[in-house]
């Protein structure tokens, strides 16, 4: 279960794990950005947080004399956007949700956490609806896909710093409005109902481990492990391994050694 932790312990959390190398830097210059504030007081501040620092320099340059936004850093970790989310304090974090190293879910409340309130826009390479649906009841920001033009994501980034969320056009069908005028997923998703201990045992097959093996593992017998594996793959409509790893990577959850990073109901 994700406790969640005192604001004195992200900001220690987060400083222990950034070195100096990965606080960030300016568009055309390899050196740390200055925690400076050097804007002009109306336009809203950028944060860019991508690992892909072609993308990240590419945007921001296309950002250079904007009117109405400021990059004033980029960075390409979980731990150095936190950081300098603490120290810029930008009014807009465009996010790559790719980096995101535990749950949309508790990476938002760490950024929740922080002295200053920052706008979270997620960038997704596809529509998997368990990020989404992560994103959405944290009630993040914005959405976006990267499929998105550069003119559209550009717009969409000033309508957040105006205080509206965002989500793109093509995510509509899949969404609806609550009665407080937030957007969630008009369908649950079907990841979303799993246990934690089935979300883990998703996570096994998918990484090859043989039931036998997850049996071991979890320090559960063979035959409840079989029993979780046939209506797991009943539930989400998968017939083998390597459909279940191809949905496991589409829908976050990540398939690396430790728990697994889906924040999944408890049943």
């Amino acid at each position: 279960m994700y406790s969640e932790p005192q604001t004195h312990e992200v900001h220690s959390a987060i400083i222990r794990n950034v070195s100096a190398g990965e606080f960030g830097y300016q568009v055309n210059d390899r050196q740390p950005l200055s925690t400076e504030k050097t804007h002009h007081p109306s336009t809203a501040t950028l944060l860019i947080a991508s690992s892909q620092r072609l993308f990240a320099e590419a945007f921001a340059a296309a950002l250079q004399g904007h009117d109405q936004i400021t990059v004033v850093n980029c960075c390409q970790t979980q731990e150095a956007a936190l950081y300098l989310c603490a120290e810029n304090s930008p009014q807009l974090l465009l996010m790559d949700v790719a980096m995101i190293s535990t749950t949309v879910t508790n990476f938002l409340h760490f950024v929740a956490q922080l002295p200053t309130a920052v706008r979270v826009v997620l960038l997704a390479d596809n529509d998997s609806d368990v990020l989404l649906e992560q994103a959405l009841q944290a009630h993040v920001s914005g959405y976006l896909l990267k499929s998105e033009s550069l003119e559209s994501c550009l717009r969409e980034l000033l309508n957040v710093a105006s205080g509206e969320q965002v989500v793109s056009k093509s995510l509509l069908p899949l969404l609806r409005k609550d009665s407080r005028g937030h957007w969630q997923l008009a369908q649950p998703s079907a990841v979303m109902e799993l246990s934690d201990r089935q979300i883990e045992i998703v996570r096994l097959i998918a990484l090859g481990h043989s039931v036998k093996e997850i049996s071991q593992i979890l320090r559960m017998t063979i035959k409840s492990v079989d029993s979780h594996k046939y209506r797991i793959m009943r539930q989400l409509k998968i017939h083998d391994r390597v459909q279940l790893a191809n949905y496991a990577s589409k829908h976050g959850i990540q398939l690396r050694s430790g728990a697994a990073s889906v924040s999944a109901g408890h049943h």
